[in-house]
């Protein structure tokens, strides 16, 4: 019986070789769609690129571009921080409340019309800055708003004896308070601040007078606003 031909027994380097082709060919295998996806980021790059470099109207001029540009950041600018006058209620720095008859001082600072009388009269200095206040600026203040007649619910008002002759209207915050005070006849005398300075205000003598000063009492009334007449004079000092 013939004998088998022999067989080639592979040796360690041919069988080294092969493993490493194996290896390789894996890794191309694994790294492939690798490949097919940075092709596709590369190809949507220059379409992208493309696309801005080019339109209808044929390539983009870089000085139309430049005033795009700067036309974009002026209004984004005005949008945050532009010139317009703010809207909505100005907050007194005094009181800390809506500004009642807002007046404007010359530093352009903008108060209640009383608070700033009560600092005007004590220092005559802006409360913000301490810019000097014009000695005749409460006689002619600049004012933001200028007042309206207005009445209670019920038509009453109101008002306190001038110094020379006449009726000043309160204004309304503190109208409103007296009014309450007198509906409710729950205090005869009561306390409250006006220009800064704490006033008693007693709705049985119908008077008010500084706390501290007794002797400078005014007479006050609670009567319909269109029965006034000329009587009054205007509203809390503002003619």
């Amino acid at each position: 019986m013939p004998l088998p031909p022999n067989v080639p027994t592979p040796s360690r380097r041919s069988s080294r070789i092969a493993y490493q082709r194996d290896q390789r060919s894996i890794s191309s295998s694994d790294t492939q769609p690798q490949d097919s996806t940075d092709s596709q980021s590369t190809q949507s790059s220059s379409v992208v690129t493309a696309d801005t470099s080019s339109n209808d109207n044929g390539p983009v001029d870089s000085s139309t571009l430049a005033d795009d540009l700067r036309e974009s950041r002026i209004t984004e600018e005005g949008a945050v921080g532009g010139t317009e006058e703010p809207r909505g209620p100005l907050d007194c720095a005094i009181c800390l409340q809506p500004c009642v008859h807002p007046a404007k001082l010359p530093c352009s600072h903008i108060f209640c019309f009383l608070c700033l009388k009560g600092f005007a009269q004590q220092s005559r200095r802006c409360a913000m800055c301490r810019t000097p206040i014009p000695h005749n600026y409460l006689e002619r203040p600049e004012l933001v708003q200028v007042p309206e007649p207005t009445s209670l619910e019920n038509g009453y008002q109101w008002f306190y004896e001038g110094r020379n002759g006449g009726w000043w209207r309160y204004e309304e915050r503190m109208s409103d308070e007296i009014e309450q005070n007198y509906a409710s006849n729950a205090k005869d005398v009561f306390e409250t601040l006006i220009c800064g300075e704490v006033y008693v205000v007693d709705l049985a003598q119908m008077i008010q007078f500084p706390k501290h000063h007794p002797s400078r009492s005014r007479k006050i009334k609670r009567e319909l606003l269109e029965q006034m007449g000329r009587q009054c004079k205007g509203v809390a000092g503002i003619h």
